[in-house]
């Protein structure tokens, strides 16, 4: 199935370059859209170097992005990736489950440094790494100028028309950084067999797990993926991301 990808950014130097160079090694699209939304940071002279269609908005409404990057488009099916996801492996099944009435499909993403994979919800699914029938969004409107909770509002305005918004849960499709950027950990090859091992360590947070992980990578050959301090780092970020959550419910 031919279908295009579409990014959306906003000053993403620390992650867009993993994002779009993963796209291009792992995914059989047609197009690769990216939307800036007045990047000052560097983004564009490394978005440069991947699309092929690079639309300024400038209106800082992640909503009003991705309609322009649905309108953009002519093919069946549109890949939305986040600037802060990178693939780790072909997307074609996740835009293959776009048919019928299935309007929207997402591919599970692993937070680097959080507890579990995304998840579809009642309401629908985000769009960190989605597919969606571009004809069905259209028909509905498309999607609402707004910062946020444009995904929501597209997913049961879908709904609405009669159709689904499914997740593909077989396998990892991404990992979504969400961290301070400045911290990511260098990206050399990592094996496929032994990611989701590797992802899943990081995400307890356990420094003696994650060094474990790094030993038995270290015997597929791989060369100093992550260093100790790095797998500590990890570990401080998800220490300091608790106390702000338990902060915010004042706890």
């Amino acid at each position: 199935m031919a279908y295009d990808v579409a990014v959306c950014c906003l000053d993403e130097k620390w992650t867009i370059d993993f994002c779009l160079s993963s796209i291009q090694m792992r995914a059989d699209y047609d197009r690769l859209i990216v939307v800036d939304d007045g990047s000052t940071d560097g983004t564009l002279e490394i978005v440069s170097e991947y699309a092929d269609e690079v639309i300024y908005s400038g209106r800082h409404l992640i909503g009003a992005s991705r309609q322009i990057a649905l309108e953009a488009s002519d093919k069946d099916v549109l890949l939305f990736l986040d600037a802060d996801v990178e693939l780790v492996r072909n997307p074609q099944p996740v835009v293959g489950a776009v048919r019928g009435d299935v309007a929207v499909a997402r591919g599970k993403n692993r937070n680097l440094i959080g507890q579990s994979c995304t998840r579809a919800h009642a309401w629908g699914v985000g769009f960190g790494l989605t597919a969606i029938d571009r004809q069905k969004a259209l028909a509905v409107g498309g999607f609402p100028d707004r910062a946020y909770g444009e995904d929501v509002a597209m997913c049961r305005a879908l709904r609405a028309a009669g159709n689904r918004c499914v997740q593909v849960g077989d396998r990892i499709y991404g990992v979504h950084y969400k961290s301070k950027y400045d911290r990511i950990p260098p990206r050399d090859v990592w094996p496929s067999e032994n990611f989701d091992e590797l992802v899943e360590a990081l995400c307890t947070g356990s420094p003696d797990r994650i060094r474990a992980t790094m030993g038995a990578i270290d015997s597929y050959r791989l060369p100093e993926v992550i260093s100790e301090a790095v797998a500590y780092g990890i570990w401080a970020q998800l220490r300091e991301r608790r106390t702000d959550v338990g902060r915010e419910k004042g706890d």
